[in-house]
């Protein structure tokens, strides 16, 4: 009997313990604005973009040896990414959707999907 009750607390130790991980993951999910990080496009690898957390966007393509960098800013307004080239200013607007882990941009009535990378 004595042995069945500290299995029984060691079980609930462990569920605690468990809850309190998942909850703490939950909570830095939940902090990160879900299109910060890194995605692939799906059709071609050489094309990825980077969303930061303060509003910069790198569109970056890889031709070869060369990797072109387009420096933007954005933001989100409703269901659409509003971008802008500081170097050459001009709202750009983009709807976009989440399918599980894929993003997919609208741009003009053509679809594109994106994976996450990082």
């Amino acid at each position: 009997m004595c042995q069945s009750l500290r299995h029984a607390e060691l079980a609930a130790q462990l569920s605690v313990r468990s809850v309190s991980r998942r909850m703490t993951l939950l909570s830095r999910l939940l902090r990160r604005p879900p299109l910060v990080g890194t995605w692939r496009q799906t059709d071609d690898p050489n094309i990825s973009m980077v969303f930061f957390p303060d509003g910069r966007l790198e569109y970056r393509t890889i031709e070869g040896d060369v990797v072109q960098i387009m420096r933007l800013t954005y933001r989100i307004d409703g269901s659409e990414i509003v971008s802008n080239q500081p170097s050459a200013p001009r709202e750009e607007r983009s709807a976009f959707r989440m399918e599980g882990s894929t993003l997919v941009l609208n741009y003009s009535g053509e679809e594109t999907s994106y994976k996450r990378a990082g």
